[in-house]
């Protein structure tokens, strides 16, 4: 067997190449080669824009929660939470731009070359963003659980998340997050090999032929099952701290009643009737911080949830597979929610945190 039919063996520890898309052995029958081009221009453009924006607005995160109190433990958690976004945004941002460097090299017909295989970096870039993402997932759900027990039972909060158990907690979380996804690592790889699409040898994607199994498995195990129930506890945790938010008020309202019953007399009862089941600016805040928390997660989360289910249920709807071009811009239309998603959080902060904008 020659050189190149062995390096492009489907079988084996073999180069899984598609190179460009006229050169497929097959043809995406729900998305054309020519509506791939100008849905991933379209996305890589709005993904490239979004994630820059998300790269400024959490260095502004960062900045600004490393200024105020560090010893407290949500803040340090937007803190941790801004820079896994930051990270998150840098690595989206280097994957649009080789996004941009692959759809050069086809639509030049490989006039254009570029010495590193764009795509095998995209998918670099790719698999260290999918990596960090599942971080925010977990600092978010462990953030709304750990208010929900601060306002629901305030004492006990204070000896169960003490500053050292909270540092242990987020270096655990995000550990957790690199750690997991080393089987998809061993199964990527970028080798210096022939690559027939352009006709020389240079640097290009490298897979195993379990990388597709692997990297399923471990979405739904790491990332479709832990979304889901995070929404599910979250969703909990925010009717918990309303209904406990509310009690207090109430008490409060009730309080104040009865000491201006006893002392003034009946005659601002009425007053005190109108405010009984309001909030103060404090708790109202807090409660809008954590249902627009909550709901940014959600949004952001819902479509991951929904690919991630399909790749593991249609197997042609993948990388290298029959319906790439459908693979790739679902992929990309993601992207674009979870980037909006890490930029929208700077929107959350200076509105809904009293101490972000002292």
């Amino acid at each position: 067997m020659d050189k190149h039919n062995t390096t492009y063996s489907q079988t084996g520890n073999s180069i899984q190449s598609t190179g460009a898309l006229s050169t497929r052995p097959f043809t995406d029958t729900l998305i054309t080669d020519d509506e791939f081009f100008v849905l991933m221009t379209v996305f890589t453009v709005l993904n490239a824009t979004l994630s820059m924006s998300g790269m400024v607005a959490n260095t502004i995160n960062i900045v600004t929660f490393r200024k105020l109190d560090a010893r407290d433990n949500f803040l340090m958690c937007f803190l941790v939470l801004s820079s896994v976004d930051f990270l998150c945004s840098l690595s989206a941002f280097m994957q649009q731009v080789a996004m941009t460097f692959w759809i050069l090299e086809i639509v030049s017909h490989n006039k254009i070359v570029f010495p590193i295989e764009p795509r095998a970096m995209s998918v670099v870039f790719a698999n260290i963003r999918s990596c960090l993402i599942n971080a925010p997932v977990l600092i978010t759900l462990y953030l709304s659980i750990s208010k929900c027990l601060c306002v629901v039972k305030p004492l006990q909060f204070k000896k169960m998340f003490s500053f050292k158990r909270n540092a242990g907690i987020l270096m655990g979380i995000c550990t957790f997050a690199l750690v997991s996804y080393i089987p998809v690592y061993a199964s990527t790889w970028v080798i210096s090999q022939y690559d027939q699409t352009v006709n020389a040898t240079r640097p290009i994607l490298w897979l195993t032929p379990y990388r597709d199994v692997i990297r399923n498995v471990l979405w739904i195990i790491r990332d479709t099952f832990p979304s889901m129930a995070s929404e599910v506890i979250i969703i909990i945790c925010v009717k918990f701290m309303s209904k406990a938010l509310r009690e207090a008020a109430k008490f409060r309202a009730s309080l104040k009643q009865i000491i201006s019953e006893s002392s003034k007399g009946k005659a601002k009862k009425r007053v005190n009737n109108k405010s009984e089941n309001t909030l103060s600016f404090s708790e109202l805040q807090l409660m809008k911080q954590v249902i627009a928390v909550a709901l940014i997660f959600i949004a952001g989360n819902t479509p991951k949830v929904f690919v991630f289910t399909a790749l593991a249920v249609v197997p042609d709807l993948n990388f290298g597979n029959r319906y790439q071009n459908l693979y790739l811009v679902l992929m990309a239309s993601r992207e674009v929610i979870e980037n909006l998603i890490s930029a929208a959080n700077f929107i959350v902060y200076y509105k809904y945190n009293s101490k972000y904008t002292k």
